[in-house]
């Protein structure tokens, strides 16, 4: 092996072994109790630019900012609103492993792990310009925690989507349902009051099918976690999918009343 390899070999041996932090969130709800810090930076707050999203009634839209420094973080609050470390009302701190954060109603606690890279000696031959390094692939070994997260993300997403067209699916099909009902049967006489009635009950129906699909787009963004984005789209969508429901029960109690006034009409 080369003076230059054994040289650069002990450097990278001498040096510390970097950090990767996360936080476990103590409080409120959420389905990943361990968020990891990824980038050098990691925005708290209810918005949805935010890296950890929060209750807006107890989070400012943008409430703090962590950056990461060598072996620990620096916290800085971005708002009013309190931000607390082990319990004192701060305006910014330096964060270490143990520290707790309190912000928004939740418990912040920071963890920290060494991650280590073992330097690989090259056996004698490996350092020779003739040895066929095609074999090899390039990359960092950090990369694949981020890389299995992205999977992770994805099959969130995909499982909203589908969880979206079954939402939408079921609305049309409830709609068109409605509609068919007030199709009047041969014969059959409506009341003009009663097909007024009717009429404004499937435009509403239209109106809530709309609302359902601007909030699919609305509520699911770029950078939101996907579990929360699905809860808040799962509350929001049944709340409309609960108002098509009562308002078809009233279409049909409307189309069973035509059709009695026919019959004693006939």
């Amino acid at each position: 092996m080369s003076d230059a390899n054994i040289a650069l070999s002990d450097a990278l041996d001498e040096t510390r072994s970097p950090l990767t932090f996360s936080l476990e969130i103590r409080g409120g709800r959420t389905g990943y109790r361990r968020r990891p810090i990824l980038g050098d930076r990691f925005l708290i707050g209810s918005d949805a630019v935010c890296d950890l999203r929060l209750d807006g009634r107890l989070a400012a839209p943008l409430h703090c900012l962590l950056r990461r420094d060598g072996d620990h973080l620096e916290a800085e609050r971005l708002c009013d609103v309190e931000m607390t470390v082990n319990g004192r009302s701060v305006e910014s701190a330096t964060l270490v492993a143990g520290d707790t954060l309190g912000v928004g109603g939740v418990r912040l606690i920071v963890h920290s792990v060494a991650v280590r890279f073992d330097v690989i000696r090259p056996a004698d031959g490996l350092d020779s310009p003739h040895f066929d390094r095609s074999g090899f692939q390039s990359g960092s070994v950090s990369e694949r925690p981020a890389a299995h997260l992205v999977e992770l993300i994805e099959r969130e997403n995909d499982r909203i989507r589908d969880f979206e067209d079954r939402q939408r699916a079921g609305a049309a099909a409830l709609l068109e349902a409605v509609r068919r009902s007030r199709r009047p049967s041969s014969g059959a006489v409506a009341e003009e009051a009663t097909n007024s009635s009717l009429d404004a009950i499937v435009k509403r129906l239209d109106q809530l099918a709309g609302v359902l699909e601007r909030q699919s787009e609305q509520h699911i963004v770029p950078g939101d976690h996907p579990r929360e984005a699905a809860s808040t789209l799962i509350a929001a969508q049944q709340e409309v999918l609960d108002r098509l429901t009562r308002l078809a029960r009233l279409a049909a109690a409307f189309t069973d009343l035509s059709r009695d006034s026919s019959r004693r009409a006939a």
